[in-house]
């Protein structure tokens, strides 16, 4: 459009030089740039939408990118869960603003942002569930700084399996049997308090068990047990008879136990530990193997 009018044409020029400008400036978009009302007296469209100076049109979205995966760089470093969930849980915000900052906002993987972020808020909050501090009475404290702490089990986690399974707490005194050569395995004891002796068909000594490293009268937990294992009978290949003036045990129902501990992948792990720190301190004793009689060919 050509205007006769001097000062229309020189406002015309200076109304396509901003125009040009504003629209190779990458931070806004050119459809926001011409809306307002045509001048009165050559009918040049003024651009009214212009950004004014401020903090906005400093800042570049790309450096959320930069600094959430500096963070996320950063949190892959370390051992600690709750602070990698912590680091990415900030890297996710930031590639959610960065998503929402573009010219057009990309909404599909600001969503996707949102799913990841509502994971890691959820992990943590487990992570602070294990972590909290609960109050055990003085037999259970016992009970899992000796058998359970050592091998990476959480109090929330030796609460759950005190809850699940419902350990009996039993007090024995001097000769009396824990168990009897023959009867059915079906709890696994954990001495925390005293001495047990187990004792081979002919009453001769094998083991003398005491609390600590060989406190589990038994197995643990096997990691490759058979599918069919609870449906075959298992009976206890030897005595277990208390050798001090007092005996005190906690006896879990190891159904309910092997169960419980392969239910959760975390309690599995740390089970799976133990079970091999055990078998590495002292295997002597399996309440699963029988001697058998040899036989002549």
């Amino acid at each position: 459009i050509k205007f006769k009018s001097r000062r229309c044409r020189r406002l015309q020029s200076a109304a396509m030089a901003a125009l040009r400008g504003a629209m190779a400036c990458s931070n806004f978009a050119p459809t926001a740039l011409c809306r307002a009302a045509s001048h009165s007296r050559c009918g040049v469209r003024k651009c009214a939408g212009t950004p004014k100076p401020g903090i906005m049109s400093r800042f570049c979205p790309t450096y959320f990118v930069h600094f959430g995966n500096a963070v996320m760089l950063v949190g892959l470093t370390q051992t600690d869960m709750l602070n990698l969930r912590c680091m990415m849980v900030v890297a996710s915000t930031c590639g959610i603003s960065y998503n929402l900052l573009q010219p057009k906002p990309l909404i599909a993987p600001a969503i996707w942002g949102l799913a990841f972020l509502t994971t890691h808020f959820f992990m943590i909050m487990m992570l602070l569930r294990e972590r909290q501090g609960l109050e055990l009475d003085p037999e259970e404290l016992e009970v899992y700084e000796g058998a359970f702490l050592k091998h990476g089990f959480t109090r929330q986690q030796f609460v759950d399996i005190l809850t699940e399974v419902r350990p009996k707490w039993s007090t024995f005194s001097a000769g009396c049997f824990l168990k009897k050569r023959g009867d059915e395995m079906d709890d696994i004891h954990y001495l925390f308090e005293g001495k047990v002796d187990n004792l081979s068909a002919t009453d001769d000594l094998m083991h003398t068990a005491s609390p600590g490293k060989g406190g589990w009268l038994g197995e643990f937990f096997d990691p490759n047990q058979a599918a069919d294992y609870w449906d075959r009978p298992h009976p206890t290949c030897f005595s277990s008879r208390c050798a001090s003036e007092r005996c005190r045990s906690v006896a879990f129902p190891r159904r309910a136990l092997h169960e419980t501990l392969t239910s959760n992948p975390r309690l599995k792990e740390a089970a799976t530990r133990a079970a091999v720190k055990m078998c590495g301190e002292s295997c002597t004793i399996r309440f699963e193997t029988c001697a058998r009689p040899r036989t002549s060919p």
